[in-house]
C-alpha cells in the first residue's frame, strides 16, 4: 500500500475514528462500530521520491505528492479469518533538472489482498493470501534520448513510454512457506 513511515502520533477520537500523522503524509481511518469494514484515506509528500524510487544525475530530481483511499473487510467464518483490502492512489509527479525525463503524467495507482487464515490451538497458523503489491497502473514518461550533435550541439529524440506494466503482478508467500518447511522438516533430505 502507500509507502509511509511509522507513525509517531495516531489519534483515536471520536468513535471509530483514526488519524495518523506521519513524517510524510497523514491518514485518516474510519471503522463503524458495527460491521466488518474500514474506510482509509490519506495524502503523502515525497520530497525526494516518487513511489519510494530516486533519480540523480541527468535524470534529475524527482518528487511526488499522492492523495489514496482504500477499505479493508475482516470477518470470522468458524475457525477461519476472511480478509480483502485494496486501495487506489493519484499521484502528481515532478522532475526537475534532468536532462532525460521531460515529463510525467499524473499516475493512478493500487494494490489488494486477499487472506484465509485458521489459527489452530497449538498457536500455529495456516494462512493463504494473495496479494498485488502497489503498482502503477494508468500514466506515461516523456523523455529525450541524445541521438547525435550537429554543429556542437547534442541532438535528440523525444519518446513516450507507459509506466504501467503489462501484467498484473501477483505475489503469494505460499512457495516459500513450502520451501521454509522442507529445509526446516526433520524427514529434509541433506
Amino acid at each position: 500500500m502507500v509507502l509511509l513511515s511509522s507513525s509517531p502520533f495516531s489519534r483515536c477520537q471520536p468513535q471509530g475514528w483514526t488519524a495518523s500523522f506521519h513524517t510524510q503524509g497523514v491518514e485518516v481511518a474510519y471503522q463503524p462500530a458495527k460491521g466488518p469494514f474500514t474506510f482509509t484515506a490519506g495524502a503523502v509528500h515525497e520530497a525526494d521520491s516518487l513511489l519510494g524510487a530516486q533519480a540523480k544525475g541527468i535524470f534529475g530530481s524527482l518528487a511526488a505528492n499522492t492523495f489514496h483511499v482504500g477499505s479493508r473487510w475482516q470477518t470470522d467464518m468458524g475457525q477461519w479469518s476472511l480478509a480483502a483490502a485494496g486501495e487506489i492512489g493519484r499521484v502528481a509527479p515532478s522532475v526537475a533538472g534532468g536532462s532525460v525525463i521531460d515529463g510525467i503524467d499524473t499516475l493512478t495507482t493500487n494494490a489488494f489482498t486477499r487472506e484465509a487464515a485458521r489459527q489452530f490451538n497449538n498457536g500455529n497458523v495456516l494462512r493463504f493470501s494473495l496479494s498485488q503489491p502497489l503498482r502503477v497502473a494508468a500514466g506515461s514518461m516523456v523523455y529525450t534520448l541524445a541521438t547525435g550533435s550537429q554543429d556542437g550541439i547534442v541532438t535528440g529524440q523525444t519518446y513516450s513510454a507507459p509506466l504501467s506494466p503489462a501484467a498484473a503482478n501477483w505475489t503469494s508467500p505460499l512457495p516459500w512457506i513450502f520451501l521454509w518447511q522442507k529445509a526446516h522438516s526433520p524427514w529434509a533430505s541433506p
